[in-house]
């Protein structure tokens, strides 16, 4: 019986810790947000936004997210859309705002998974 309760308990950590990751990117929550006029912002790097961006984006780099999106008086309970390359960045950035008080962020994941297709 204490290898079943065992097997049960790592079974549901397992399930929690890849549904907490499921939900870091939430691609097509951005595109709906998006397409209503959210904040869209790129958290890459300079040289990433150079080679290409979504038409609607805003460039605040996510070493100096904080302090650009505060120097704009961003509202606290706006939708703001975070991308990078590949999600990961955006979501480091994800909790960054939210640990700042931000309620209402989204990651998008990467670039390519947003990028308006022509």
């Amino acid at each position: 019986m204490r290898w079943f309760t065992r097997l049960v308990i790592c079974c549901s950590i397992l399930l929690l810790a890849n549904n907490v990751h499921a939900q870091e990117i939430e691609t097509q929550k951005a595109l709906e947000a998006i397409a209503k006029g959210a904040m869209v912002i790129d958290v890459r790097t300079d040289w990433e936004w150079s080679s290409g961006h979504h038409p609607k984006a805003l460039h605040m780099q996510n070493t100096l997210l904080l302090e650009k999106i505060q120097k704009q008086n961003v509202d606290k309970n706006a939708t703001i859309v975070l991308y990078c390359r590949s999600g990961k960045r955006a979501a480091q950035s994800t909790k960054d705002l939210q640990a700042a008080g931000y309620t209402n962020v989204i990651n998008a994941g990467g670039f390519k998974d947003i990028v308006p297709k022509e």
